[in-house]
Protein backbone atom coordinates (compact mmCIF):
# COMPACT_ATOMS: atom_id res chain seq x y z
CA UNK A 1 0.00 0.00 0.00
CA UNK A 2 1.31 3.45 -0.84
CA UNK A 3 0.86 6.73 0.98
CA UNK A 4 -1.93 8.01 -1.26
CA UNK A 5 -4.15 4.96 -0.76
CA UNK A 6 -3.52 4.94 2.99
CA UNK A 7 -4.41 8.61 3.36
CA UNK A 8 -7.57 8.16 1.29
CA UNK A 9 -8.59 5.22 3.46
CA UNK A 10 -7.95 7.17 6.67
CA UNK A 11 -9.97 10.15 5.38
CA UNK A 12 -12.87 7.93 4.28
CA UNK A 13 -13.00 6.17 7.64
CA UNK A 14 -12.82 9.46 9.54
CA UNK A 15 -15.58 10.96 7.37
CA UNK A 16 -17.82 7.97 8.04
CA UNK A 17 -17.25 8.19 11.81
CA UNK A 18 -17.80 11.95 11.90
CA UNK A 19 -21.01 11.64 9.86
CA UNK A 20 -22.33 9.03 12.29
CA UNK A 21 -21.45 11.26 15.25
CA UNK A 22 -23.18 14.27 13.70
CA UNK A 23 -26.32 12.23 13.03
CA UNK A 24 -26.33 10.97 16.62
CA UNK A 25 -25.82 14.49 17.95
CA UNK A 26 -28.54 16.13 15.87
CA UNK A 27 -31.04 13.35 16.51
CA UNK A 28 -30.70 13.95 20.25
CA UNK A 29 -29.18 10.58 21.12
CA UNK A 30 -25.85 12.08 22.18
CA UNK A 31 -25.29 15.11 24.39
CA UNK A 32 -22.83 17.95 23.85
CA UNK A 33 -20.10 16.71 26.20
CA UNK A 34 -19.91 13.13 24.85
CA UNK A 35 -20.02 14.52 21.31
CA UNK A 36 -17.05 16.83 21.92
CA UNK A 37 -15.06 14.10 23.68
CA UNK A 38 -15.73 11.59 20.90
CA UNK A 39 -14.82 14.10 18.18
CA UNK A 40 -11.53 14.84 19.96
CA UNK A 41 -10.72 11.13 20.29
CA UNK A 42 -11.50 10.49 16.61
CA UNK A 43 -9.36 13.48 15.64
CA UNK A 44 -6.39 12.35 17.72
CA UNK A 45 -6.53 8.78 16.42
CA UNK A 46 -6.92 9.97 12.83
CA UNK A 47 -3.98 12.37 13.20
CA UNK A 48 -1.84 9.59 14.63
CA UNK A 49 -2.63 7.27 11.73
CA UNK A 50 -1.98 10.08 9.24
CA UNK A 51 1.45 10.82 10.72
CA UNK A 52 2.30 7.11 10.71
CA UNK A 53 1.21 6.75 7.07
CA UNK A 54 3.27 9.74 5.98
CA UNK A 55 6.37 8.59 7.83
CA UNK A 56 6.29 4.84 7.09
CA UNK A 57 4.83 4.38 3.62
CA UNK A 58 6.40 5.10 0.21
CA UNK A 59 5.08 8.24 -1.54
CA UNK A 60 3.42 6.88 -4.69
Amino acid sequence: MNRKKALLLIVAFELMLMAMLVVLFFSGVMGVTPFIITVLIVGIVSSTFTVLAVRKLPPM
